[in-house]
């Protein structure tokens, strides 16, 4: 009588269908996460885009809380800036380093949008003796839109604004975009 031997191992068939199994099982795990990274980016830009767009308009809100008045136009140095429907131009109470008004005497702040690039900027033109100092910086390299709609038909005259601004960031090909609006009031106008 012949004996024969028991073989403990696994024949190729079992092994290739064991690893198909383990790359079917791969690939969908895989493609979950993928999913759900695309996703995150995805919401992760919403929310930025939704912070960087309330930062905005908390800051022209501000300054237009503590204006006196929508100036027609300033020039900032070598720049004239007008209040039309994508700059806004604010007259301010000059105020010295206690804090005090200074008497007939105002700093200008105007926030322009490039015509020509994504850039909203900031521009101030302080008076002598201002505690703000004069300067010019970058708001934000992803704004598409800003408009400001007055309530006259002349700028000067309004005693407050719309301010509707939209964000874009592109990711992985696509645009997201978020537009937010507030109305600003001018000091003591409301």
């Amino acid at each position: 009588m012949r004996h024969r031997k028991k073989n403990s191992g696994f024949t190729l068939l079992e092994i290739v269908i064991a690893l198909a199994i383990f790359v079917i099982i791969a690939l969908v795990i895989a493609s979950a996460f993928v999913s759900h990274y695309r996703l995150f980016n995805f919401s992760s830009v919403q929310s930025d885009l939704k912070s960087q767009s309330i930062s905005i308009l908390d800051r022209i809100s501000r300054v237009a809380n503590e204006s006196s008045a929508i100036a027609a136009s300033h020039d900032f140095g070598s720049l004239t800036l007008t209040s039309t429907s994508t700059t806004i131009v604010f007259q301010l109470p000059a105020k010295d380093a206690s804090g005090n008004i200074i008497l007939s005497t105002y700093d200008y702040i105007a926030f322009n949008k490039s015509t020509t690039s994504t850039i909203l900027y900031e521009y101030v033109d302080a008076a002598a003796g201002s505690i703000r100092k004069t300067a010019g910086k970058t708001l934000s390299t992803i704004v598409a839109n800003v408009i400001f709609r007055y309530n006259s038909s002349v700028a000067a005259n309004s005693t407050n604004a719309e301010a509707l601004l939209t964000l874009v960031k592109t990711l992985s090909g696509q645009e997201k975009s978020y537009t937010n609006s507030t109305t600003i009031y001018l000091r003591n106008k409301q």
